[in-house]
């Protein structure tokens, strides 16, 4: 089976609708692919029944209840270990593994989406998201999810770095065009300088 962690070079740059896409793809072509977004924070800017929330979109594209999604839903759209407090709760990271473990076994394919960026702290131990991919890299890949606006060359390379430094394997990069209204110019020379500096090919999307 296939582990595929989904890395962020920051917030908001459509990790949710780039995973979205890929597995359509996949349910297309009748693979059986998996979602999990284990963390998510904001909940209180989200209508009733967690409408809008990246979790309610994968449980709709799957046909799944929220909660097979999703573990951890905290109020604040702070970072996780801050929203957490905010809560009173504590981020259990042996739940989330057996969680990824349990989805491992269901699937051929299993994608599991982070909050945020890398370097997100999910307690206040900060056990980040960079050390949970760590603990699976021996039988997972990452795919980065960068955007088209003026810095990105620098926040990807910062990730890509920090993943290559534990040894962790990148699959794919992904150049999300979010904004549609990036000069060509910064888009066409990101992607080659990102492709080039990284040995990685970069994708559109």
């Amino acid at each position: 089976m296939e582990i595929l962690f989904i890395v962020g070079v920051g917030t908001n740059i459509g990790k949710t609708y780039t995973v979205s896409q890929l597995l359509k793809n996949d349910l297309k072509n009748n693979i059986n692919a998996g979602v999990i977004k284990p963390v998510e924070t904001g909940s209180e800017t989200f209508e009733k029944g967690y409408i809008n929330s990246d979790s309610y979109i994968y449980s709709k594209l799957l046909n799944l209840k929220i909660n097979e999604i999703n573990k951890y839903f905290f109020k604040k759209p702070y970072s996780p270990h801050l929203a957490a407090q905010y809560d009173g709760v504590e981020i259990d990271i042996e739940l989330i593994k057996q969680i990824i473990d349990l989805n491992a076994k269901k699937y051929d394919k299993l994608y599991i989406e982070g909050a945020g960026g890398l370097i997100v702290p999910y307690n206040t131990e900060y056990f980040t998201y960079l050390d949970l991919i760590e603990t699976y890299k021996n039988r997972s890949k990452v795919i980065v999810i960068t955007n088209n606006i003026l810095g990105t060359i620098n926040t990807t390379m910062l990730t890509i770095m920090a993943l290559q430094s534990k040894g962790i394997i990148i699959d794919k990069i992904f150049y999300n065009m979010i904004d549609k209204n990036t000069d060509d110019n910064i888009t066409i020379n990101n992607m080659k300088s990102i492709e080039d500096l990284s040995k990685i090919e970069v994708y559109k999307i």
